[in-house]
This record gives C-alpha cells, sequence and structure tokens, in this order.
C-alpha cells in the first residue's frame, strides 16, 4: 500500500513538471514572438545548425560571417557588437538537439525553457543538502527570487551559455556531496563550456578531491575530458587552437569584448594580484583550513561561487548569476542553524539584493551612472554576499558548539 501512494505520488509529480515545462514554453513562446534577443544563444545555435548541416567550421571566418548575416536578418542589427561561437567544440552535445529546430524562434523558446527549469532545479538541488523541514516556503520565495533577478532575466534573455555551465556545475557538487563521485566527475566537464568562468572551481574540486582520496572524481573526470577532447579532434582537428585565440583575443563571452585594460600595465598587476589573493584563500579554506565544522564542504561550495566571478580581467553580468546559488546556501544555513525559527527574516538578504541590482540597474530609475551601477552589480553585492558567508559559518560553529542539531547530509 506504501509503495502504491509513493509511485502514485512520483507520477503526480512527474505530471506537474511536464505541465510546468508545457506552460513555460508556451509563455516563453508568446515572448519571443513579441520580442527579439536571445543573440547568444543565436550565434551558438546557427553555428553549430550550420556545422552540421553544411561542415562549417564553427570557429571560422566564413561561420563568423553568415552568423553575422543571419542576425541582421532574423534579429534587429546589433550595433558595434559581433557574436560568434565561443564555447570548446564539445559545447555542441547540449546544443545540438536545439540545433535540429530549423524555426529559431521555436528554438530560442525551447532553451529558455531549458534554463528556466534548470534555475528551478539548482534551487531544488541546493536546498537539498540540508535537511530542514518546513522548507517549503522558503525554497519558493527562493525560486522567484533567482528567476526574476537581474542577472537570470539578462542570461535567459539573451541565451547565455553561462546558466547552462552554472546548471551543470551545480549538479556536479551536489553530486559530491551525495558521494556519486562517478557523475560528478563527469559532469564537471560539462561545466566547462563555459571554461573561462568554471575553470577555476574545476582546478579546484580536483585538487580537493585528490587530497580527500576522491579519486574516482579525478579519474571519471579525466576519463570524460579525454573522450571529449577525442571527440572534438575526429571532429575538427585543430579546433583547440581556434578556440584558444576566441580566448585569447575576446573577453570571454558574447557580446565579444575587447581587453583594452590589458595595456595598461598598473590594471595587469592588480588583476594578477586580484587574482592571486582570491586563490589564496580558496586554497586555505578548501585545503588548509581543516576545522570548519559539519557544514564545511556546503560552506566552501558557496564560497567558490561567490569569488569565481571575480577571476579574470573583467566581469560580465551574466558572470553574476553565480551569486545567485552562493545566496541560496546562506539562506539555508541560517534556516537550519536558527532552527527554523525566523525564516522570513533569513530571506531579507536576498530580498534586499534582488530589490538593490533592480533599483541600480538603469531600467526604472533614469540618471543612474554605469560605473554606479557596476559597482553595485560587480563589488557591493558580492563583498555583501562574501560578509555574510563568514557571519553564517560562526553561527554554525557557535551552533554546533553547544549541540544545536546541524541538518546536515552529508559531512565532509
Amino acid at each position: 500500500m506504501i509503495k502504491l501512494i509513493t509511485t502514485k505520488r512520483l507520477y503526480l509529480l512527474l505530471a506537474f513538471i511536464l505541465l510546468l515545462m508545457v506552460a513555460l514554453f508556451f509563455g516563453n513562446f508568446a515572448f519571443v514572438k513579441a520580442n527579439s534577443g536571445g543573440y547568444d544563444f543565436f550565434a551558438h545555435w546557427y553555428a553549430t545548425r550550420i556545422y552540421i548541416k553544411d561542415g562549417v567550421n564553427p570557429y571560422s571566418e566564413i561561420s563568423i560571417a553568415r552568423t553575422a548575416e543571419a542576425i541582421n536578418q532574423a534579429l534587429e542589427p546589433a550595433d558595434n557588437e559581433e557574436f560568434r561561437f565561443t564555447a570548446p567544440l564539445f559545447a555542441i552535445i547540449p546544443l545540438t538537439p536545439f540545433s535540429l529546430v530549423g524555426e529559431f524562434k521555436v528554438a530560442r523558446a525551447l532553451w529558455m525553457t531549458f534554463q528556466e527549469v534548470a534555475w528551478i532545479a539548482m534551487v531544488w538541488l541546493l536546498s537539498g543538502q540540508l535537511k530542514i523541514k518546513k522548507k517549503t516556503s522558503v525554497i519558493l520565495v527562493l525560486i522567484i527570487l533567482c528567476g526574476f533577478s537581474l542577472p537570470s532575466i539578462s542570461a535567459i534573455l539573451n541565451g547565455s551559455q553561462t546558466l547552462t555551465a552554472l546548471f551543470f556545475f551545480v549538479l556536479a557538487v551536489s553530486l559530491i556531496t551525495r558521494q556519486s563521485d562517478e557523475a560528478a566527475g563527469l559532469l564537471l566537464n560539462f561545466s566547462l563550456i563555459k571554461a573561462e568562468l568554471f575553470y577555476p572551481g574545476v582546478l579546484l574540486l580536483l585538487i580537493w578531491a585528490a587530497i580527500r582520496g576522491r579519486k574516482r572524481i579525478v579519474g571519471w573526470f579525466f576519463g570524460t575530458f579525454i573522450l571529449l577532447m577525442g571527440f572534438s579532434i575526429l571532429l575538427i582537428p585543430d579546433w583547440s587552437i581556434s578556440y584558444l585565440r576566441v580566448i585569447i583575443s575576446h573577453f570571454g563571452i558574447n557580446p565579444l569584448e575587447p581587453l583594452p585594460s590589458l595595456d595598461n600595465p598598473m590594471t595587469l598587476r592588480l588583476t594578477l594580484l586580484k587574482n592571486l589573493v582570491i586563490t589564496i584563500l580558496l586554497i586555505l579554506e578548501w585545503i588548509v583550513v581543516r576545522f570548519q565544522g559539519k557544514k564545511k564542504i556546503i560552506w566552501n561550495i558557496g564560497l567558490l561561487f561567490t569569488l569565481l566571478p571575480w577571476f579574470g580581467v573583467g566581469m560580465h553580468i551574466e558572470h553574476t548569476t553565480l551569486y545567485l546559488p552562493a545566496m541560496i546556501i546562506i539562506t539555508l544555513l541560517f534556516l537550519s542553524t536558527w532552527n527554523e525559527r525566523i525564516s522570513f527574516s533569513i530571506l531579507l538578504l536576498p530580498i534586499f539584493l534582488f530589490i538593490l541590482s533592480w533599483i541600480f540597474s538603469g531600467l526604472f530609475f533614469s540618471g543612474i551612472s554605469i560605473v554606479l551601477s557596476r559597482i553595485i552589480l560587480y563589488v557591493v553585492q558580492p563583498l555583501t554576499i562574501l560578509v555574510f558567508y563568514y557571519w553564517v559559518r560562526w553561527w554554525v560553529l557557535r551552533s554546533e558548539k553547544f549541540s544545536i542539531p546541524s541538518g546536515i547530509e552529508n559531512p565532509s
């Protein structure tokens, strides 16, 4: 009887998910028909499509020219912006199902639906790291705040690869905390479809796994990596050279941004110093510091999400989507540590950051300078999250010291 009830609940859940996806698709399709956009997705969708159909190298000048021409025909022309395929070649694996759809608006609506479902899945996966009773209302609020935040709206409307890479990364770290090392190692590879953003995190996780004796993570990662490299070389033997040229000559994402700041020696030195400080902090917290309490791995993952966007020369708004899982982890850590007594008060931080980003976005209030907007988004928000991360660790360690239940599923 119990098994029958469980089966019925599973079917109801699957039916609800299916209905949600259908509703999201038709809502997205109605939006897409009325609004132009999705340039980043168009560039990758079209380059993958003409490679599959015509064998055109997605990194070639021919592909760039054909993509630009197709954008001008299908979308509103993008002034002074160049859109092109900027991912590793194995990124065509998740892109292929969408590139088989011949109508761009349908493909874009499907891609938006996938990314929205991915957001919901990410919140659910992160919330599953902690055993918290009566957390449904908090999770629903977090899903709404994350889904309608400035970074996620920007990423979804543009069709950014960042959100897809983030989904694979969150899925991988969630599997690591559940001791599913083989699947985690495999999925870490697919977070590298946005390699310039996620490679520090992947490298750190591999070093941590090797030191902690989680050899299956390392083995499955490199095994899958070799297969993906072999697959890519079979398709285009010199793809890696073309990809490196894209990364070196441009700053990371679509629309591509040149690197004039590197001409300034002081800017370069400060950038290297910043990256060195972040690297040292992550190594200290992940590898050197041994005692952080029973929730160490969860806290470290959140810290990683907070600091990853600061790597490199510059930051794009879609990189700040990584702050959202960091904020989710903070909220849930507070919720579990404070014995679930003040769940609404715990939501004040994500609500505050949500409102702050939209106020200074320049979309609703005139006269807000781009510099101020960037300072709020790229400096104030991550620093606020970082301060709260160390505050919540103090609370976690204090609660464990006085034997308050920790609620952690998989201590590490």
